[in-house]
């Protein structure tokens, strides 16, 4: 069973999804790293969540990797960033706010007009926007929705259908964008 809650694999296919979307438009290529790029921001948000993908990396390495010693460091600095960002934030809190990162967009749009930064930023920074964008509106549609305008208005507004988070339609949202992905792979 798909359950985005516990394991994020709604919101890797979601990223991967969106990506592929982006590539069809001609927004952006669909290389291998930016589709990496992309399914790590499609976690990136839950950065604040007690038990999500992003903060147990090793879980959901290939081959074996997670189980190397190594690998336990990396849980535990992910762990440590996730409970502090927890605590500051909460769940769902500014890193689930489409609004902090049209602020940080128009920050960083202001500091390159200006001669500062990098424009690998950009080309690095898209494909992990476009996967943010995927996860804030996957868990739009989900029962907890998201604060659309927060900071200015903390009100939830959510569809007046919403899906369980790990239910049967969260499972048929994930099977279709599955599908979806793999049409837009095979054009």
């Amino acid at each position: 069973m798909v359950v985005a809650h516990v394991n994020g694999v709604t919101h890797i296919i979601g990223g991967a999804a969106a990506l592929a979307a982006a590539d069809r438009l001609g927004v952006i290529d669909a290389s291998a790293t930016n589709y990496a790029l992309a399914v790590f921001g499609s976690m990136f948000p839950d950065l604040d969540a007690g038990r999500a993908m992003i903060t147990r990396p090793s879980r959901w390495l290939p081959f074996g990797l997670g189980k190397k010693i190594s690998s336990h460091v990396v849980d535990g600095v992910a762990g440590m960033a996730g409970r502090a960002t927890r605590r500051v934030l909460g769940h769902r809190g500014a890193l689930h706010w489409p609004l902090s990162y049209a602020g940080a967009m128009g920050i960083w749009w202001i500091l390159m007009q200006r001669g500062y930064g990098n424009a690998d930023v950009a080309r690095y920074g898209l494909p992990v926007l476009i996967g943010i964008g995927s996860h804030l509106f996957l868990d739009f549609l989900t029962r907890r929705s998201i604060p659309l305008f927060a900071p200015f208005s903390k009100k939830i507004i959510a569809l007046p259908a919403r899906v369980k988070t790990g239910g049967w339609a969260e499972n048929v949202i994930a099977g279709l964008l599955s599908a979806g992905v793999a049409a837009l792979w095979w054009k």
